[in-house]
């Protein structure tokens, strides 16, 4: 079901190529033989080449979902877009479908849309150096909400039931909230005006990479 909304919405994000290992073997020839093979490999290392505008594509389901000694690790999805797409006809508006569509399927307890700065473009792809705005989230490491909202965010249990909405909002399956910025004509992240987040779920330390560091923190 996802990947078939992935393809009704943004075909691109689908791969050209995948694979266990770089640079990926397996050329896409259908959603059935891709399905098998990411429930096949679902906890093994993935690699998936979509098409432009789309730079990457992350899936991950840790070995152990959970508390551990560094931090709670969960299942994600990740889509990085060229963010020149915003300016083209139709594409806020397909950004803004994909998102509440995927949530609908996957009921997260997080995720976001978010814009991130100095990012490098080359022919294919982008490529980052120290000024480059990484995702506060690490992979499959949660350590608390971002102190810096995205422009979209849909919250589930049991995230929800701490934070109080107050901006508008849509509910989705399972009760999921999502907010949302894309369909203004000034891509602003969500403020601190629009949900009430309490000081103890959000990301602490700041510095996203500190998490392995800081093994006395327990994680929301």
């Amino acid at each position: 079901e996802l990947l078939n909304t992935i393809e009704r919405n943004i075909p691109e994000i689908l791969p050209r190529r995948y694979g266990e290992f770089e640079p990926p073997k397996e050329k896409f020839n259908g959603i059935p033989a891709f399905v098998s093979f990411l429930l096949k490999n679902a906890k093994s290392s993935i690699v998936w080449y979509p098409s432009k505008p789309v730079d990457y594509v992350h899936f991950g389901v840790p070995p152990i979902i959970g508390p551990v000694r560094t931090g709670y690790r969960f299942s994600y999805f990740a889509i990085t877009l060229d963010t020149a797409v915003i300016g083209m006809p139709g594409w806020k508006l397909a950004l803004e479908r994909l998102f509440k569509n995927i949530s609908n399927i996957l009921s997260p307890f997080y995720g976001d849309v978010r814009i991130l700065e100095n990012h490098i473009r080359s022919r294919s792809v982008s490529h980052s150096d120290k000024t480059t705005e990484h995702h506060p989230i690490i992979s499959w490491w949660w350590n608390g909400i971002p102190r810096k909202l995205g422009i979209a965010m849909v919250l589930g249990e049991p995230i929800l039931s701490l934070v109080k909405i107050k901006g508008p909002s849509t509910t989705l399956n399972d009760h999921c909230i999502l907010m949302s910025h894309l369909k203004n004509n000034e891509l602003q992240d969500i403020t601190n005006e629009e949900i009430e987040i309490p000081e103890g779920i959000y990301q602490v330390p700041t510095e996203p990479y500190s998490i392995f560091s800081n093994p006395e923190k327990k994680y929301p």
